[in-house]
């Protein structure tokens, strides 16, 4: 839903996955990838050919160059790992264009998964909140996906298949996927 509102062409900055296919495609024409320095060997270093920043997200505004901003920062299920959450989004805050956005993501309900430690969960509330107090953020959109019944299959190990297109739709999942 929030695809139409972003200006297209723009510099992304993303987490391991590549977001310039698909419904970003005309949003992200240059896509940078945002890395832990576990998964660099211990590294932290900012890399313009391959478009690879490896930084702690609290001190990322600390390897990338001065004036060195994006247009969008896509934060799917990422938090839920970070310990410093405030410094990271006051950081990630400060690299974005006064016009750009942050898509961000993360489970209320859901199993703990290690990449490589899973600290936290979130309600609309507390996301809200640092968003807005940390971040200087202004959410445009906060919704939750998924109800009860959605929540107790997945943690039983249930997948889309299991349920009915209506009850995906009445539990918010758009297109129906889990």
């Amino acid at each position: 839903k929030m695809v139409p509102l972003l200006q297209t062409g723009g510099v992304c900055l993303e987490w391991g996955r590549d977001y310039s296919s698909g419904p970003l495609a005309t949003v992200c024409a240059e896509a940078w990838d945002l890395r832990h320095p576990g998964d660099c060997g211990g590294l932290t270093f900012f890399d313009a050919g391959t478009r690879t920043i490896c930084a702690e997200l609290s001190t990322i505004t600390d390897v990338v160059p001065e004036g060195w901003m994006v247009d969008v920062v896509i934060s799917t299920q990422v938090f839920e790992h970070v310990w410093d959450e405030r410094e990271a989004i006051s950081s990630l805050a400060k690299l974005l264009r006064p016009s750009g956005h942050l898509l961000w993501t993360a489970p209320f309900l859901e199993r703990f998964h290690k990449a490589p430690v899973d600290v936290r969960r979130y309600t609309n509330e507390s996301a809200i909140a640092l968003l807005q107090t940390h971040g200087g953020l202004c959410p445009l959109l906060v919704r939750r996906a998924g109800n009860g019944m959605l929540s107790t299959g997945y943690l039983l190990g249930m997948g889309t298949q299991d349920f009915t297109p209506s009850e995906l739709h009445e539990a918010g999942i758009p297109g129906g996927f889990l």
